[in-house]
Protein backbone atom coordinates (compact mmCIF):
# COMPACT_ATOMS: atom_id res chain seq x y z
CA UNK A 1 0.00 0.00 0.00
CA UNK A 2 0.98 3.52 -0.95
CA UNK A 3 -0.49 6.76 -0.43
CA UNK A 4 1.04 9.90 1.47
CA UNK A 5 -3.15 10.55 2.68
CA UNK A 6 -3.54 9.06 6.03
CA UNK A 7 -6.94 7.58 6.73
CA UNK A 8 -7.84 6.74 3.41
CA UNK A 9 -8.09 2.61 3.94
CA UNK A 10 -4.88 1.30 3.02
CA UNK A 11 -5.03 -0.98 5.94
CA UNK A 12 -8.97 -2.08 4.91
CA UNK A 13 -7.14 -2.52 1.50
CA UNK A 14 -4.35 -4.62 2.76
CA UNK A 15 -6.57 -6.72 4.71
CA UNK A 16 -9.25 -7.12 1.78
CA UNK A 17 -6.48 -8.46 -0.61
CA UNK A 18 -4.80 -10.54 2.24
CA UNK A 19 -8.55 -12.36 2.67
CA UNK A 20 -8.47 -12.60 -0.65
CA UNK A 21 -5.60 -14.13 -1.24
CA UNK A 22 -6.17 -16.74 1.88
CA UNK A 23 -9.73 -17.76 0.77
CA UNK A 24 -7.73 -19.28 -2.74
CA UNK A 25 -5.52 -21.14 -0.66
CA UNK A 26 -2.27 -19.25 -1.83
CA UNK A 27 0.46 -18.38 1.15
CA UNK A 28 0.72 -14.75 2.00
CA UNK A 29 3.12 -13.25 4.46
CA UNK A 30 1.34 -9.83 6.08
CA UNK A 31 3.40 -7.15 7.45
CA UNK A 32 2.66 -4.05 9.44
CA UNK A 33 5.32 -1.60 8.71
CA UNK A 34 3.02 1.64 9.86
CA UNK A 35 5.37 2.82 13.14
CA UNK A 36 2.35 4.59 14.07
CA UNK A 37 -0.78 2.75 13.90
CA UNK A 38 -0.81 -0.89 14.00
CA UNK A 39 -4.16 -1.55 12.58
CA UNK A 40 -2.91 -4.62 10.39
CA UNK A 41 -1.81 -6.36 12.96
CA UNK A 42 -4.52 -5.92 15.19
CA UNK A 43 -6.56 -8.04 12.71
CA UNK A 44 -5.92 -11.72 14.52
CA UNK A 45 -7.02 -13.79 11.62
CA UNK A 46 -4.09 -12.08 9.46
CA UNK A 47 -1.38 -12.99 11.34
CA UNK A 48 0.28 -9.59 10.27
CA UNK A 49 4.00 -9.16 11.87
CA UNK A 50 4.60 -5.78 12.60
CA UNK A 51 8.06 -4.78 11.18
CA UNK A 52 10.21 -1.11 11.86
CA UNK A 53 10.89 0.05 8.29
CA UNK A 54 11.46 3.49 8.82
CA UNK A 55 13.19 4.85 11.73
CA UNK A 56 11.89 9.14 12.17
CA UNK A 57 12.92 9.94 8.26
CA UNK A 58 15.18 7.32 7.50
CA UNK A 59 14.61 3.91 5.88
CA UNK A 60 16.64 0.89 7.97
CA UNK A 61 18.25 -0.27 4.98
CA UNK A 62 19.16 -3.38 6.72
CA UNK A 63 16.17 -4.48 7.93
CA UNK A 64 14.56 -3.32 3.87
CA UNK A 65 16.88 -5.24 1.88
CA UNK A 66 16.10 -8.19 4.47
CA UNK A 67 12.46 -8.46 3.93
CA UNK A 68 13.00 -7.80 0.29
CA UNK A 69 15.84 -10.49 0.04
CA UNK A 70 12.68 -12.49 2.08
CA UNK A 71 10.03 -11.44 -0.73
CA UNK A 72 12.11 -12.75 -3.27
CA UNK A 73 13.23 -16.36 -1.52
CA UNK A 74 10.05 -17.00 -0.23
CA UNK A 75 7.44 -18.89 -2.71
CA UNK A 76 4.78 -16.50 -0.96
CA UNK A 77 2.21 -13.11 -1.64
CA UNK A 78 3.40 -9.94 0.88
CA UNK A 79 0.97 -7.83 1.16
CA UNK A 80 2.94 -4.58 2.82
CA UNK A 81 0.64 -1.94 4.72
CA UNK A 82 2.36 1.43 5.03
CA UNK A 83 1.52 4.40 7.28
CA UNK A 84 1.11 7.55 5.52
CA UNK A 85 4.22 8.99 8.05
CA UNK A 86 6.70 6.78 6.57
CA UNK A 87 5.07 7.40 2.88
CA UNK A 88 7.40 9.57 1.92
CA UNK A 89 11.12 8.43 2.85
CA UNK A 90 9.65 4.66 1.85
CA UNK A 91 8.92 5.98 -1.56
CA UNK A 92 12.04 7.43 -2.03
CA UNK A 93 14.30 4.69 -1.03
CA UNK A 94 11.83 2.20 -3.02
CA UNK A 95 12.83 4.13 -5.79
CA UNK A 96 16.15 5.64 -5.54
CA UNK A 97 17.16 2.00 -4.91
CA UNK A 98 15.63 0.08 -7.47
CA UNK A 99 13.76 -2.19 -5.08
CA UNK A 100 10.72 -2.33 -7.61
CA UNK A 101 13.18 -3.40 -10.41
CA UNK A 102 15.23 -5.95 -8.62
CA UNK A 103 11.93 -7.45 -7.08
CA UNK A 104 10.82 -8.00 -11.01
CA UNK A 105 14.03 -9.41 -12.07
CA UNK A 106 14.01 -12.09 -9.52
CA UNK A 107 11.06 -12.88 -11.18
CA UNK A 108 8.26 -11.29 -8.25
CA UNK A 109 5.26 -9.26 -9.65
CA UNK A 110 5.11 -6.24 -7.94
CA UNK A 111 1.42 -4.17 -7.44
CA UNK A 112 1.52 -0.52 -5.61
CA UNK A 113 -2.36 -0.27 -4.38
CA UNK A 114 -3.66 3.07 -3.71
CA UNK A 115 -6.85 3.96 -1.91
CA UNK A 116 -8.48 7.16 -3.55
CA UNK A 117 -11.11 8.37 -1.47
CA UNK A 118 -14.20 10.78 -2.06
CA UNK A 119 -14.95 13.81 -0.18
CA UNK A 120 -12.06 16.56 0.51
CA UNK A 121 -9.36 14.58 -0.13
CA UNK A 122 -10.65 13.49 -3.41
CA UNK A 123 -7.82 15.59 -5.25
CA UNK A 124 -5.17 15.05 -2.76
CA UNK A 125 -5.72 11.26 -2.97
CA UNK A 126 -6.36 11.78 -6.90
CA UNK A 127 -3.02 13.85 -6.92
CA UNK A 128 -0.63 11.13 -5.29
CA UNK A 129 -2.29 8.62 -7.58
CA UNK A 130 -1.41 10.23 -10.63
CA UNK A 131 1.95 11.40 -9.46
CA UNK A 132 2.49 7.85 -8.84
CA UNK A 133 1.79 6.98 -12.60
CA UNK A 134 4.40 9.32 -13.44
CA UNK A 135 7.23 8.10 -11.29
CA UNK A 136 7.04 4.18 -10.48
CA UNK A 137 8.90 2.25 -13.28
CA UNK A 138 6.77 0.13 -15.99
CA UNK A 139 7.69 -3.17 -13.93
CA UNK A 140 5.03 -1.84 -10.96
CA UNK A 141 1.78 -2.87 -11.55
CA UNK A 142 -0.56 0.10 -10.05
CA UNK A 143 -4.46 -0.58 -8.69
CA UNK A 144 -6.22 2.28 -7.84
CA UNK A 145 -8.80 1.18 -5.03
CA UNK A 146 -12.05 4.68 -5.06
CA UNK A 147 -13.36 4.46 -1.41
CA UNK A 148 -16.68 6.04 -1.50
CA UNK A 149 -16.93 6.19 2.21
CA UNK A 150 -16.31 9.68 2.82
CA UNK A 151 -18.22 10.79 -0.75
CA UNK A 152 -18.72 9.92 -4.49
CA UNK A 153 -15.76 10.24 -6.27
CA UNK A 154 -17.00 12.67 -9.11
CA UNK A 155 -15.31 15.33 -10.67
CA UNK A 156 -16.73 19.17 -10.70
CA UNK A 157 -18.73 18.50 -13.42
CA UNK A 158 -20.45 15.31 -11.78
CA UNK A 159 -18.26 13.41 -13.87
CA UNK A 160 -17.23 9.46 -12.18
CA UNK A 161 -13.78 9.52 -11.61
CA UNK A 162 -12.60 6.82 -14.07
CA UNK A 163 -14.36 8.85 -16.60
CA UNK A 164 -12.37 12.12 -16.35
CA UNK A 165 -9.96 13.48 -18.70
CA UNK A 166 -7.96 13.25 -15.79
CA UNK A 167 -7.71 9.67 -15.37
CA UNK A 168 -7.41 8.48 -19.06
CA UNK A 169 -4.09 10.09 -18.88
CA UNK A 170 -3.03 7.92 -16.83
CA UNK A 171 -5.17 5.15 -17.46
CA UNK A 172 -2.28 2.76 -19.37
CA UNK A 173 -0.27 2.75 -16.05
CA UNK A 174 -3.40 1.67 -14.14
CA UNK A 175 -5.55 -1.99 -13.91
CA UNK A 176 -8.70 -2.21 -12.21
CA UNK A 177 -10.06 -0.03 -10.34
CA UNK A 178 -11.47 -1.77 -7.64
CA UNK A 179 -14.43 -0.31 -6.35
CA UNK A 180 -15.05 -0.67 -2.98
CA UNK A 181 -19.42 -0.67 -2.88
CA UNK A 182 -21.38 1.93 -0.80
CA UNK A 183 -23.23 0.34 1.37
CA UNK A 184 -26.49 1.45 3.26
CA UNK A 185 -25.37 2.87 6.49
CA UNK A 186 -28.20 1.15 8.48
CA UNK A 187 -27.78 -2.49 6.99
CA UNK A 188 -24.97 -3.84 5.44
CA UNK A 189 -23.03 -0.62 6.15
CA UNK A 190 -23.48 -1.21 9.66
CA UNK A 191 -22.36 -4.59 9.79
CA UNK A 192 -19.49 -3.93 7.80
CA UNK A 193 -18.20 -0.78 9.54
CA UNK A 194 -18.90 -3.32 13.11
CA UNK A 195 -16.61 -6.01 11.69
CA UNK A 196 -13.63 -3.67 11.26
CA UNK A 197 -14.22 -2.21 14.64
CA UNK A 198 -13.72 -5.61 15.59
CA UNK A 199 -10.72 -6.20 13.89
CA UNK A 200 -12.53 -8.83 12.18
CA UNK A 201 -12.70 -10.41 9.02
CA UNK A 202 -14.99 -11.74 6.48
CA UNK A 203 -14.21 -15.66 7.38
CA UNK A 204 -14.77 -14.98 10.67
CA UNK A 205 -18.14 -13.22 10.22
CA UNK A 206 -18.57 -16.50 8.21
CA UNK A 207 -18.02 -18.64 10.97
CA UNK A 208 -19.85 -16.80 13.77
CA UNK A 209 -23.26 -19.25 14.01
CA UNK A 210 -24.18 -16.88 17.29
CA UNK A 211 -24.86 -13.76 14.49
CA UNK A 212 -27.71 -13.09 12.60
CA UNK A 213 -28.60 -14.58 9.03
CA UNK A 214 -29.48 -11.72 7.57
CA UNK A 215 -26.50 -9.49 8.69
CA UNK A 216 -24.48 -12.80 7.59
CA UNK A 217 -25.65 -13.07 4.19
CA UNK A 218 -25.10 -8.99 3.69
CA UNK A 219 -21.67 -9.38 4.50
CA UNK A 220 -21.35 -12.52 2.55
CA UNK A 221 -22.83 -10.23 -0.57
CA UNK A 222 -20.36 -7.55 0.34
CA UNK A 223 -17.54 -9.57 0.30
CA UNK A 224 -18.35 -11.39 -2.90
CA UNK A 225 -18.46 -8.26 -4.73
CA UNK A 226 -15.00 -6.85 -3.97
CA UNK A 227 -13.35 -10.11 -4.31
CA UNK A 228 -14.45 -10.34 -8.00
CA UNK A 229 -13.01 -7.07 -8.67
CA UNK A 230 -9.70 -7.83 -6.52
CA UNK A 231 -9.03 -11.72 -8.52
CA UNK A 232 -9.27 -9.33 -12.01
CA UNK A 233 -6.32 -7.33 -10.36
CA UNK A 234 -4.04 -9.85 -8.77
Amino acid sequence: MLQGKGGCGKTLVASLIAQSLKERGEPVVCIDTDPVNKSFTAIAALGAQPVRLVNGNKVDIGEMNAWSERAVAEDASFVVDNGASSYLPMLEYLLEAEIFECLAESGKRVIVHMPVIGGRSLAHTVDALELASKSLPPCVDIVPWFNPYFGPLVADDGAELDETELYAGMADRLSGPVKLPTLHPDYAGAYFDKMLDANRTFADERADTGGGMISRMWLERTWKRIDEQIVQVL
